[in-house]
């Protein structure tokens, strides 16, 4: 990418993180309450809100570096890409547990409910389609899906560990998520569930670093 080229790819892709960064802001502050007239700190223990406020503090920090660069190089394309890779991992995990576990409902009575689009779908969409449109490929690494899974875990451990000192969340139990919650479903559930999570998360990782490969030796060509 040289020229003008790499010049106009810059500018659209520094608008694009922007827009990115606004669409996160607003479906992270309508998560917690701010266009229904109320503030629910309990939100944070979602993974949800972590894993936007994660996509939000990433671009922010993504958009400084660009600017800092200029669009004279293109290493402006990825900024730190071991952390853009975990947190493209994580809020797709977001998507992906919203729509095939959760099989979550729209609903455009309140702010929270139209905020859960933007939250759930909207953003983990344009992370990936970031990737897709601007970051160099091939620079993944096979280790790099097990330091991802990290951040699963340890969130996995803290949501079990504190259920029992939580008010019961929007599902009627101290588990923060329904397919955790051990007095409903019983041990052999949830680890069986977790396992089977676990095991789609490698697998669909795995099929993603083919893909960045496979983009990679086609845009050498």
């Amino acid at each position: 990418m040289t020229g003008k080229n790499m010049t106009g790819n810059y500018k659209k892709c520094l608008r694009y993180r922007r827009i990115l960064i606004i669409i996160a802001l607003a479906g992270v502050a309508g998560q917690f309450g701010a266009f229904d007239g109320y503030f629910s700190i309990y939100m944070l223990n979602y993974f949800t809100v972590l894993s936007n406020i994660a996509v939000i503090a990433y671009f922010i920090a993504d958009v400084r570096w660009m600017k800092k660069d200029g669009g004279k190089t293109d290493t402006w394309t990825v900024y730190r890409p071991l952390l853009k890779s975990c947190i493209t991992a994580w809020i797709m995990v977001t998507f992906a547990v919203a729509l095939f576990v959760l099989r979550m409902k729209f609903d455009f009575s309140s702010g929270v409910g139209i905020s859960f689009i933007a939250v759930h779908f909207i953003v983990p969409a344009m992370t990936m389609a970031d990737w897709y449109i601007y970051d160099k490929k091939g620079i993944i690494r096979g280790s790099w899906p097990v330091k991802w899974y990290l951040g699963l875990a340890a969130y996995a451990v803290y949501a079990m560990s504190t259920a029992r000192f939580r008010e019961d969340s929007d599902f009627g139990s101290a588990y923060i998520y329904p397919f955790l919650d051990v007095d409903q479903n019983g041990w052999s559930s949830v680890i069986l569930m977790a396992t089977g999570l676990t095991g789609a998360f490698f697998l669909l990782s795995y099929l993603f670093i083919l893909l960045d490969t496979k983009l990679s030796q086609r845009e050498e060509k």
